[in-house]
């Protein structure tokens, strides 16, 4: 069963920006064996972030996303079962929200 997770959270007191390429390269090496997918986007002392994949696995991930410190308000905003990914080949894909074009 394939479940969308995606949830907002803000940096931690004291996390940089560069903290968002810290946890992009981590997803990028931890995802696939999970069989994770999704998207990462991140500015202005942010985090919204899409998760995707098996039930059990995305589960453990946003479990461990809740206790890490950099993380501070981590809030659920969609929960549900998907008949297919959204982001078959990302194994997380990133967006700087500073940086696009209002």
């Amino acid at each position: 069963m394939l479940v969308q997770l995606l949830y907002a959270s803000r940096f931690s007191e004291g996390t940089s920006a560069a903290t968002a390429s810290v946890i992009l390269q981590q997803a990028r090496l931890r995802n696939p064996d999970s069989g994770i997918t999704g998207v990462l986007c991140h500015g202005d002392h942010l985090f919204l972030q899409l998760l995707e994949g098996g039930r059990e696995q995305v589960n453990a991930l946003f479990a461990r996303i809740q206790r890490d410190t950099r993380h501070t308000d981590v809030t659920l905003l969609h929960y549900g079962e998907v008949t297919q990914r959204r982001f078959p080949s990302w194994t997380m894909a990133q967006t700087n929200l500073e940086k696009l074009n209002p």
